[in-house]
């Protein structure tokens, strides 16, 4: 994960360094939006009845 968000945040800084903070913040907005509205619209998905027996019956 951090390989991921150290250059990331890199680039982001340097970003708003250029540009300002309004780009970015309208950015970071529009896509946290757009990610809540993929994740409104997902169903859970119900396990198979054969993988629940097999947690129930399991002996510990």
């Amino acid at each position: 994960m951090g390989f991921l968000m150290i250059p990331l945040a890199y680039i982001i800084g340097r970003w708003i360094d250029g540009a300002g903070s309004s780009g970015p913040l309208i950015t970071g907005a529009v896509t946290g939006v757009i990610s809540i509205l993929i994740f409104c619209g997902m169903k859970e998905i119900e396990p198979r009845l054969q993988l629940q027996e097999q947690f129930v019956n399991r002996r510990y």
